[in-house]
């Protein structure tokens, strides 16, 4: 009977069962353990009190999960307690003799019509050299444990200084009686392998063992669109750029900004749009762009992701947190190598609550209906700001209703179970935020 009586108790803790459980914590293990989805992937979560920061809900919470880019909360909230939403991000013209120096610190929303107007504000007259200088932050434009192959997908561009139009070229496709055209594009060397048919049903692949210069398209397309794929060398696409702003005989390079060079103007990016884009678009370049110019304005010394990820973690042992419950090795969560538990999460996210100015930063999270990555989920639900993060075989969502704070995590799970995934979690918040 002994031996029966444990047996059933392991059985209870091992679905979610605890005794003295709060009603919600009770329905929560209700709903996960009546989804299909909880017989094959680990399913965690962790809400607590938005005013008392207690714990509500704990299941598998002190479990280490994959972030994906629910982490850009964590080190957008570091850098935001820091700059404030109204730091400025500039991309700075200097002149010496007849010098012009760019510094570039990799705005992340730089545009080429930004940059050219930017240009053109200024008596250009006399100048023989244009020089770039990208030195602020280092060279690494793409995250450690980032898939290779990924490489292509306009959701993981390369990152670095030289950010310009999101580092991201339009490509025309155009299905002709002839065959497939694709315009050469200056942006990217395309390797064409398409061909018409009924329907569109290609890919783009990157293929470095045949060529590590190009990106092949393949399958088959019906009608003429335009897609977008990341610029290869994102270096070389601004200086190419940068170009058609000057007249051929104007030599263009890179090199450090002389140190007698005098200020003649600089296009300003207020750090409240990028982090919008982070935190509502979840985009991984402004997240990844912005944690290394915060390391350099930090540290007056050249930016790199290992050096911000040090200020970020910092950030949080100040709050009282025990980071051996996160590991860090990118800004965005992209990387397989990053690890947090739900608990941890759901902390960080209370303790911020303090910060100076925090419903600002609040406001830069996705909100069901609105322009990000909730705008076609949960609309029957207002009072929540989110963030979501998606990867392979897992998805987040952590954030906010008007009396928790919340961390739900699905992972291990096939790619065709991606919907099912996304269904548990809308359900669990609307159980949260009722």
């Amino acid at each position: 009977m002994y031996k029966f009586l444990i047996t059933l108790l392991i059985m209870f803790l091992s679905v979610g069962v605890s005794f003295g459980a709060s009603p919600l914590q009770t329905k929560v293990n209700n709903i996960i353990n009546s989804d299909p989805l909880s017989k094959t992937a680990v399913v965690a979560v962790s809400v607590r009190d938005i005013k008392t920061g207690a714990v509500v809900v704990d299941r598998q919470a002190s479990v280490f999960m994959r972030p994906a880019s629910t982490q850009k909360v964590l080190t957008s909230a570091a850098i935001y307690n820091k700059w404030g939403r109204n730091y400025d991000i500039k991309t700075i013209v200097y002149r010496f003799k007849n010098d012009l120096y760019i510094k570039v610190l990799g705005d992340p929303l730089l545009t080429f019509d930004e940059l050219k107007k930017t240009l053109e504000s200024q008596n250009l007259e006399g100048v023989s050299n244009v020089y770039v200088d990208g030195e602020s932050v280092d060279g690494q434009d793409y995250g450690e444990g980032w898939m290779w192959d990924d490489v292509v997908s306009p959701y993981v561009p390369k990152y670095s200084a030289f950010n310009l139009d999101r580092n991201l070229a339009v490509i025309k496709i155009i299905p002709t009686d002839m065959g497939v055209q694709v315009p050469a594009n200056a942006a990217v060397k395309i390797e064409n392998n398409l061909k018409k048919g009924t329907v569109d049903n290609f890919r783009v692949v990157y293929k470095p063992w045949e060529n590590a210069g190009s990106v092949f398209l393949e399958g088959t397309v019906a009608k003429e669109q335009e897609i977008k794929i990341p610029v290869l060398f994102p270096r070389e696409y601004f200086l190419n750029r940068l170009k058609e702003c000057f007249p051929l005989s104007v030599k263009i390079d890179t090199q450090k900004t002389h140190r007698h060079a005098i200020v003649q103007t600089a296009h300003r990016t207020v750090f409240s749009d990028v982090l919008r884009e982070i935190n509502s678009n979840s985009s991984n370049l402004a997240s990844e762009s912005v944690l290394k110019l915060f390391a350099m304005t930090q540290t007056a010394r050249q930016g790199t992701t290992k050096n911000g990820i040090k200020l970020v973690l910092d950030f949080y042992k100040s709050l009282g947190l025990d980071i051996s419950k996160v590991s860090m090795v990118d800004a965005s969560g992209v990387s397989e190598y990053n690890l947090v538990t739900p608990d941890f999460m759901t902390q960080a996210l209370f303790k911020i609550q303090n910060m100076r100015d925090f419903i600002s930063f609040k406001q830069s999270l996705a909100q069901p209906g609105k322009e990000g990555t909730l705008k076609n989920r949960l609309s029957d639900v207002s009072n929540i700001y989110a963030k979501t993060g998606t990867h392979r075989g897992y998805s987040n969502i952590v954030g906010y209703t008007d009396k928790y704070v919340f961390a739900i995590f699905v992972q291990n799970y096939k790619k065709e179970s991606k919907a099912d995934a996304k269904h548990l979690e809308d359900k669990i918040i609307r159980a949260i935020a009722k």
